[in-house]
C-alpha cells in the first residue's frame, strides 16, 4: 500500500516539481519518502522504493535489506540511497471542514437546514454538508477538505493550489479511472486503466509497458526506438485512480461552449429561452452533453439530481449544486439566499433556472426509422417503392406489398390480382402508402414538423388537388381518404375510404363496420371476425395556407406568431416573433416595443437590452430525382406526388408545350422550374411563373407536406 501511493505521487507533476501530501515539493523525478515526523524527504531516483529505516531508499523494482544496506532484487545487489530534505512547498495546505451543526440565529445556513459560524462557508460534503474556515471556499473532490476562493485541490486534497496553475487529471476511457497530469492512460492485461509516466506516450502491445510519444516499443529488447533510431528504456505504468461513486454523483458536472467572437451571447436574457415551445432539435454550434443529449448554442449543460442534463441559459455558466439552478460565469450560487454572488462585491443577482435538455440528430421518440436518412411516423411501417426509396405505411407491424405501393394489416397477406388484404377475417381493401419524411441534415435550416411532432424537412405546403377529399373551405384530405371531425372541431383524415369516424374523435373504421370503442376494434355486422381498427392523421390545408400563417406578400408567407421582414436581397425572411422590429440590417429582429442598437446588436426596451434576434432563412423543396410509384386504384396518394398520365394524345400534346429546366429535365405547362439549393435538383412548382418559397423557423413549428410533382427525364 505504501508504495502505491509512493508510485501515484511520484508523478502527480511532471511538468515542474513534484508534490509531496504533507505540502513538501521534491525536484523533477525524484521520489516523496514518509518521515517519522510526519513530514517528507525526497528519494533522488524515480519511483523509488523508501526503505523502512526513513533514512534511505532503493531503485524501482528493488527491495531495501537494510540488515546489509543493499537494494536486492533476483539479479543485482546495490548500495542504497541516503534520502534529501525537501523544500517547502509554495502551496498552502487545504482546510480541514467541520461538521455543520444546529447553531445560532446569526449563523450560515446551509441548503440542508444546517448551520456553519457566520465566518465559514457551507460547502458540499461526503454526507450532507460541512463547514470551511474561510468566508468562500470551494470543496475538495474527498468532502472533507477545503480551499479558498481562487484556488483548487491538489489531487490528494491536501493543497491548494492557485487556479492559475490547475492540476487536471487525465480521464480514461472507461469514464471511471484517471491518471495525473501529464500522463497518459493505457490498458493494463487484466482490462483495468493504468498511467504512464509521460504525456501522449505510445502504449505497448504488451499492455504493461510504455514509451515516450513518436517512438515504437520493442517489446522483445524491452526498449523503446525514437524515429532517429535511439534507444530508450520502457516505461512500466502505475495503476490508475478509481473514481468512487459518490465523486461521480457529488459532482456538478458541465460541458461549455466557446464563446463566438462575433456575438455577446454570455448576456442573453433568458426570459424567453424554450418557455412554452418543446425542446428544437440540435443543429451544427449546439452544445453536446453526451452521446444522446445537447443544449442549444449559448447554454451550458448542468447535471440532474437524477443524473440526467439540463440547460443553463448562459454561456460557461456555474451549475449550482442543488442540481436545479445556475449562475453566470465568475459568479458563486448562494444556495442560502437563492442568488448568484459577485466575488468583487458588486450587488448579488437572481439565479436562473434550467430547463430540460433536448434529444440529439433530430429524432422523435417513436419514430420509426427506415435508414439514416429516412424515418416514418409511429405506429406506420417503412416499405421500399419502386424506386429504391422509402414510403410509409400507415398500418404498424404491416406487410408490405410486391408492387411497392400497397401494404396490408400484420397478419394478412397481398392479393395483387383483387387489390386487397387476405386474412383470417376475410379479404379487405388494401392500404396505400404515403412518402417517408427525411431527417433533420445538420447544415440545413430547422425543419417543421406536424401536429403529431413527425418532421417533414424540405417540403413544401400542399396544394389543392382535384381529387383531394375537401371538409370545409379551408381543410381537405388527399383522395382514397375520409375526413372526419376531432375533438377540437378541427379535421382529421381516416386512411380509408368512405370510412366510419368512431364517436372517440381519434380512430375510423372500414365502410360498413361498427366502432367498438371498448374493444378498441371494427366489428362487422354480418358476424365476421373484427378487426383492429385505424388511426386518423391530420388533415391538410387547401391552396397550400396553414390557418394563422402570416402572409408578407402574395408569394411568400411565415408560420403564425412570426413577423415577415426584408432580407439584404429584397427576398422575405421570418423573425421568430410576433409583430416584431426588422432592423435595418436586414438580418436581425428585436421583439415588439423595442428598438434596434445595430453597434451592440441588442435590443433596446423598456426592461434593458437583450440580444437581438436572427431571422431565419427560408427552406427549399426537395427536388426529385427519380419517378414515383403512382396513386393506388382507390385514389390513394403513393408518394404525394404523380407521374404524366397514361392518355397517349394528351402526353404529346404536353411534350410539344412543356416548360424546359435544362437539357435533362422539365417540367409540365404551366408549371414553373425551381432550382432545389438543397438537393442541386430542379423541382416543379404546379403555378406558371412564380417562385414560391416558404420559410419556417426552429421556435415556430408549423404543419408542412410536400407537393404533388408531375415530372420526367428526357
Amino acid at each position: 500500500m505504501q508504495r502505491y501511493l509512493v508510485l501515484c505521487m511520484a508523478l502527480l507533476a511532471q511538468v515542474s516539481a513534484d508534490d509531496c501530501p504533507g505540502g513538501e515539493a521534491c525536484e523533477e523525478g525524484n521520489t516523496c519518502c514518509k518521515v517519522p515526523s510526519d513530514g517528507y524527504e525526497c528519494c533522488p531516483m524515480y519511483q523509488a522504493e523508501c526503505c523502512e529505516d526513513h533514512i534511505h531508499c532503493c531503485p524501482e523494482g528493488t527491495l531495501c535489506v537494510v540488515n546489509e544496506s543493499m537494494c536486492v532484487n533476483g539479479t543485482v545487489s546495490l548500495p542504497w540511497v541516503e534520502r534529501v530534505s525537501a523544500k517547502q512547498s509554495i502551496y498552502p495546505k487545504s482546510f480541514r471542514m467541520i461538521s455543520a451543526n444546529a447553531g445560532d440565529e446569526d449563523d450560515n445556513i446551509c441548503p440542508d437546514k444546517s448551520h456553519c459560524p457566520e465566518e465559514f462557508s457551507c460547502l458540499k460534503a461526503t454526507t450532507g454538508y460541512g463547514c470551511c474556515p474561510v468566508a468562500h471556499a470551494v470543496p475538495c473532490s474527498d468532502g472533507k477538505h477545503c480551499c479558498p476562493e481562487g484556488h483548487q485541490c491538489n489531487t490528494d486534497c491536501s493543497s491548494c493550489i492557485k487556479q492559475t496553475e490547475p492540476v487536471v487529471a487525465v480521464m480514461c476511457s472507461d469514464r471511471e479511472s484517471e491518471c495525473p497530469e501529464g500522463t497518459t492512460c493505457c490498458e493494463t492485461p487484466d482490462g483495468s486503466w493504468g498511467c504512464c509516466p509521460m504525456p501522449k506516450a505510445v502504449c505497448c502491445e504488451d499492455k504493461i509497458h510504455c514509451c515516450p510519444e513518436g517512438s515504437t516499443c520493442d517489446i522483445k529488447q524491452s526498449k523503446c526506438i525514437s524515429t532517429t533510431n535511439k534507444e530508450m528504456p520502457m516505461w512500466a505504468k502505475f495503476p490508475a485512480r478509481k473514481r468512487a461513486e459518490w465523486e461521480t454523483q457529488n459532482e456538478v458536472a458541465q460541458v461549455t461552449t466557446p464563446i463566438p467572437d462575433t456575438t455577446t451571447s454570455a448576456n442573453r436574457s433568458p426570459a424567453s429561452l424554450w418557455e412554452g415551445t418543446s425542446p428544437p432539435f440540435i443543429r451544427t454550434g449546439d452544445v453536446p452533453c453526451d452521446e444522446s443529449t445537447a443544449c442549444l448554442d449559448g447554454t451550458t449543460c448542468c447535471k440532474t439530481q437524477e443524473g440526467g442534463w439540463a440547460c443553463c441559459p448562459l454561456t460557461q455558466a456555474v451549475c449550482c449544486s442543488d442540481f436545479v439552478h445556475c449562475c453566470p460565469h465568475g459568479k458563486k450560487c448562494n444556495l442560502a439566499a437563492q442568488t448568484c454572488d459577485d466575488p468583487s462585491g458588486f450587488p448579488s443577482e437572481p439565479w436562473l433556472k434550467k430547463v430540460p435538455a433536448m434529444p440529439r440528430e433530430g429524432k422523435l421518440l417513436g419514430d420509426v426509422t427506415c435508414d439514416p436518412t429516412y424515418m416514418c411516423p409511429d405506429n406506420t411501417t417503412c416499405c421500399k417503392t419502386a424506386s429504391g426509396d422509402w414510403a410509409c405505411c400507415p398500418l404498424p407491424e404491416a406487410v408490405c406489398c410486391e408492387d411497392h405501393e400497397h401494404c396490408c394489416p400484420h397478419g394478412t397477406t397481398c392479393d395483387l390480382a383483387g387489390l386487397t388484404c387476405d386474412g383470417p377475417s376475410g379479404s379487405e381493401p388494401m392500404v396505400g402508402k404515403v412518402q417517408a419524411l427525411t431527417t433533420l441534415a445538420p447544415d440545413h435550416e430547422e425543419a417543421a414538423t406536424d401536429q403529431q411532432g413527425v418532421q417533414v424537412d424540405d417540403m413544401e405546403l400542399p396544394t389543392k388537388d382535384d381529387k383531394d377529399v375537401p371538409c370545409d373551405e379551408s381543410t381537405a384530405c388527399l383522395d382514397g381518404t375520409t375526413c372526419c371531425k376531432t375533438q377540437e372541431g378541427g379535421w382529421a383524415c381516416c386512411p380509408l375510404t368512405q370510412a366510419v369516424c368512431c364517436s372517440d374523435f381519434v380512430h375510423c373504421c372500414p365502410h360498413g363496420k361498427k366502432c367498438n370503442l371498448a374493444a378498441q376494434t371494427c366489428d362487422d355486422p354480418s358476424g365476421s371476425p373484427s378487426e383492429p381498427w385505424l388511426k386518423k392523421v391530420p388533415a391538410v390545408p387547401r391552396e397550400g395556407k396553414l390557418p394563422g400563417d402570416v402572409t408578407c406578400d402574395p408569394t411568400y408567407m411565415c408560420p403564425d406568431n412570426t413577423t415577415c421582414c426584408k432580407t439584404a436581397s429584397g427576398d422575405w425572411a421570418c423573425c421568430p416573433l410576433p409583430e416584431a422590429v426588422c432592423c435595418e440590417d436586414h438580418e436581425h429582429c428585436c421583439p415588439h416595443g423595442s428598438t434596434c442598437d445595430l453597434a451592440t446588436l441588442t435590443c433596446d426596451g423598456p426592461s434593458g437590452p437583450e440580444p437581438m434576434v436572427g431571422k431565419v432563412p427560408a427552406l427549399t423543396t426537395k427536388a426529385p430525382d427519380h419517378e414515383e410509384a403512382p396513386a393506388d386504384h382507390q385514389g390513394v396518394q403513393m408518394d404525394d406526388m404523380e407521374l404524366p398520365t397514361e392518355d397517349d394524345e394528351s402526353d404529346e400534346d404536353e411534350e410539344l408545350h412543356r416548360t424546359q429546366c435544362d437539357a435533362h429535365t422539365s417540367c409540365p405547362k404551366d408549371a414553373t422550374c425551381c432550382f432545389m439549393k438543397s438537393t442541386q435538383k430542379w423541382g416543379c412548382c404546379p403555378l406558371p411563373q412564380v417562385s414560391v418559397t416558404v420559410m419556417v423557423s426552429a421556435e415556430q413549428l408549423v404543419l408542412l407536406r410536400s407537393v404533388r410533382f408531375r415530372f420526367d427525364y428526357k
